[in-house]
């Protein structure tokens, strides 16, 4: 027994057949100049072909950049024709970045919207961003456009430029130009700072001043990554499953919290929100 391998079929005859091969996963062919118009219009094609349905509508809208850009071109498609866009957002408290992100998004849109999950409830999901077109828009563009560059150019900049109109715009600017979010503090922090002091009230400073006695490979620092370690352990003893793991925490970062609230860039962001 073997899966059935993604862009085949199969025949008794021939076997696992590849039908679809796209020419970008060739490195030498991702050579295309930056074209913004169409790589905009890739993307508003895309959502378009998704818009078809006999049913309602909805999108799951985080406030990042993708959900809100495909967010954005489905409430324009939908009311040319008179119809409304649903907005369904997830979030663990109300001071939420991504929630907040979300809300104003909606609220530029003017989506009816709700705060709940939808993938418990057999929902089809369509996703534009892997419309096959636009994947050979974007991934033809030679790398040099697509390569963030600190300081100067941001993930994801040829999309953002793309959708960036000052007369009739898609989004609001702090939306449009938003940092990436890490997602566990997108969605809120009442449960990390739950996490936070669970593991605070679990690991005893007695236990934590013999972390290094304990824990000699790859010692834990703080009282949540002991607590983690712990757990590890239990299930994976071995020095050299204990080398496998590397640290949450970038080497240039001064800090040991593994949240991204912690950085500098993560305050500068949510502050624009």
């Amino acid at each position: 027994m073997e899966a059935f391998p993604p862009g085949h079929y199969y025949t008794p005859e021939t076997g696992f057949v590849k039908y679809y091969q796209p020419a970008w996963l060739n490195y030498e062919n991702c050579t295309q100049e930056l074209d913004l118009e169409k790589l905009r219009n890739a993307l508003i094609e895309a959502t378009k072909k998704r818009l078809m349905s006999d049913v309602p509508l909805g999108v799951l809208l985080s406030g990042g950049l993708d959900s809100s850009l495909t967010s954005s071109i489905a409430s324009r498609l939908l009311k040319e024709q008179g119809k409304e866009l649903h907005s369904f957002s997830i979030g663990l408290d109300e001071n939420a970045p991504d929630l907040k992100a979300a809300q104003k998004v909606a609220d530029f849109l003017d989506c009816l919207r709700a705060d709940k999950s939808t993938m418990a409830n057999a929902l089809e999901a369509r996703v534009p961003f892997l419309d096959r077109y636009f994947l050979h828009v974007a991934m033809s563009l030679a790398p040099e456009h697509k390569k963030p560059i600190r300081g100067k150019l941001i993930e994801k900049d040829v999309i953002r430029r793309a959708f960036d109109d000052k007369e009739n715009p898609w989004l609001p600017d702090e939306i449009l130009w938003r940092q990436k979010e890490q997602f566990s503090d997108g969605v809120g922090y009442s449960w990390i700072d739950e996490l936070v002091a669970h593991c605070t009230n679990s690991i005893s400073d007695e236990e934590m001043a013999k972390a290094a006695e304990m824990f000699p490979i790859n010692t834990p620092d703080t009282k949540e990554a002991m607590y983690m370690r712990k757990i590890f352990h239990k299930h994976f003893p071995s020095d050299a499953a204990a080398k496998t793991v590397k640290k949450w925490v970038p080497k240039w970062q001064a800090n040991t919290d593994p949240s991204g609230r912690a950085s500098d860039i993560h305050e500068q962001t949510t502050e624009k929100v």
